[in-house]
């Protein structure tokens, strides 16, 4: 009996410690590889490294986040696309989803689905900044299949209006999950270097090469960092501008592991222009533009029109998760029955 005891008991153990394991993992990532910006309380820039936005300081953090290491692809975009095409009933909201690559499928319901070629799942969905936030959204409601899932989470979206001053929600819910990143966030995540001037000894790179160098344009594979404005030549006959895959560029990342800052499509933020809350913030460089070095430095800031439905892509930025809590471990170990001795 004592064996038979001991042996439960073990088994008792190591399923508990299963479950603390699989709880420590905390929240979903749905596929979205992750990275993590530390060095919370890092400074702002400062006005000579940021010549085109000098009065401006940007980039202090004062807490822990994480980032994604790359833009939100036409494949994740479409799923989320087909879900919530459900809801849409009219080809004006079937285009505006659609964004820039997506084609609206109208059902024999009066809804819509949507489909993008193959040569395109891997190109930085080109999204509105309201898609965006309902995304966020999507996501912190565990990607559900009901209107509530696309309606709050992140962002409340019945301040949506299209009137001037525009009325959006443009900070996360506290305590969301996932949110688009402010520019600070942003900033940060693709340019502030924890150890630019020694260990420990933080300040910003002017790239997002972690470098002060602008990037060297190329082609993939030949030793360059962007393709800048050659589109034309990675593919021939190409069509619009931001025609350009993700991750062509491995090497090329911020001190934080960041891609595609450079050569794809900006990202989003959930930061508004100093004079107009019609437009709101967006960091990085056009794939197939010729000012894009000037698009890549730091503090070079462009603003988008908040309800363009096409343009700007989301890099999803997301809490730290939160490990199980090891005293409820510990309490259930010391709450095992322990044998007696004779």
């Amino acid at each position: 009996m004592r064996l038979l005891q001991a042996w439960m008991r073990g088994w008792t153990v190591v399923g508990v410690l299963a479950l603390w394991a699989a709880g420590a993992k905390g929240q979903p990532d749905y596929g979205i590889q992750f990275v993590t910006v530390g060095a919370p309380g890092n400074r702002g820039t400062l006005p000579g490294e940021t010549p085109d936005n000098p009065f401006q300081s940007i980039g202090a953090v004062n807490y822990e986040y994480r980032i994604a290491k790359t833009k939100l692809s036409n494949a994740e975009y479409l799923e989320f696309a087909n879900v919530y095409g459900r809801y849409v009933n009219t080809l004006e909201d079937a285009r505006d989803l659609a964004g820039n690559w997506l084609s609206p499928v109208p059902q024999s319901d009066g809804s819509y689905r949507f489909q993008v070629e193959d040569s395109r799942l891997n190109i930085g969905a080109g999204l509105s900044w309201e898609m965006a936030a309902r995304y966020c959204n999507w996501l912190c409601n565990d990607k559900g299949s009901d209107l509530a899932a696309f309606s709050n989470g992140a962002y409340d979206t019945s301040t949506f209006a299209h009137v001037f001053p525009p009325p959006h929600q443009l900070q996360h819910n506290p305590g969301a999950r996932f949110w688009i990143p402010s520019l600070d966030e942003m900033i940060k995540a693709a340019y502030y270097n924890p150890n630019k001037f020694g260990d420990g000894q933080g300040g910003y790179n002017y790239y997002p090469n972690s470098s002060d160098n602008r990037l060297v344009e190329g082609l993939p594979g030949t030793g360059a960092e962007s393709i800048g404005n050659l589109l034309w030549e990675n593919n021939p006959g190409a069509g619009p501008l931001r025609d350009f895959p993700l991750g062509q560029f491995p090497n090329t990342q911020s001190p934080w592991g960041l891609l595609d800052v450079s050569g794809t499509l900006p990202d989003w933020t959930a930061s508004s222009d100093q004079d107009s809350h019609a437009f709101v913030r967006v960091v990085g460089s056009i794939a197939g533009v010729g000012y894009w070095p000037a698009q890549d430095r730091l503090g070079w800031v462009d603003q988008a029109f908040l309800f363009q439905s096409y343009g700007s892509s989301l890099r999803i930025a997301s809490s730290i998760p939160s490990p199980a809590s090891l005293s409820m471990l510990v309490f259930v170990l010391v709450g095992l029955p322990r044998s007696r001795r004779s």
